[in-house]
């Protein structure tokens, strides 16, 4: 499951999420590479010349910087099904499903920053309790806790309409005025 190869989704895994939650979210355009894998490469290659160069210690801040990267994709999952349940009332065992794995990945990063917001994604999203899912809680308690995971709004973007042209309603980027950021992303 973690093997870096091509797909016809562009690869597999957290690059390929990335892939996927870029264009929802619009953090990229379509059929280019998202900014998130463009700088997760760039953190490998620097950290392995570091190491070439015994610099091993500052491959941490590598290593580290690259860990955020690859969050986000995840925190743009969650938010996305969050979205699904709530707003679109998608109730389906499928889409609890997707919760559940998003959360089970991104739960305890959240609680490394702060345990009470883990427990309230815990206690919106956990199996079971999905069905009554708040997209507003589940977003509110990441966004307390981006400063502390590194993760800016502009990171995470909105969740889009299908054609990428607008947000859906009360999907917004955090913090972004929502006509300036679709300017500044050449939408």
């Amino acid at each position: 499951g973690s093997k870096a190869d091509s797909t016809d989704f562009g690869g597999y895994t957290l690059y390929n999420l990335a892939l996927i939650q870029c264009q929802e979210y619009g953090t990229c355009k379509k059929g280019s590479v998202p900014p998130i894998n463009i700088e997760v490469i760039e953190n490998f290659v620097l950290g392995k010349n570091r190491i070439a160069e015994g610099k091993c210690t500052a491959v941490g801040d590598n290593a580290r910087r690259i860990k955020t990267l690859m969050t986000v994709p995840l925190i743009q999952g969650m938010l996305k099904v969050a979205y699904e349940l709530d707003l679109e009332d998608d109730v389906r065992q499928r889409t609890q499903g997707e919760a559940a794995a998003f959360l089970t990945a991104i739960i305890p990063i959240v609680n490394s920053c702060s345990g009470p917001n883990a427990n309230i994604m815990y206690n919106d999203l956990a199996p079971g309790k999905a069905t009554k899912a708040s997209y507003e809680v589940i977003r509110a308690a990441f966004e307390r806790s981006y400063d502390c995971m590194g993760i800016k709004c502009a990171d995470v973007g909105g969740l889009t309409t299908i054609l990428g042209d607008e947000y859906l309603p009360r999907a917004e980027p955090c913090g972004i005025d929502e006509k300036e950021y679709m300017n500044d992303k050449g939408k």
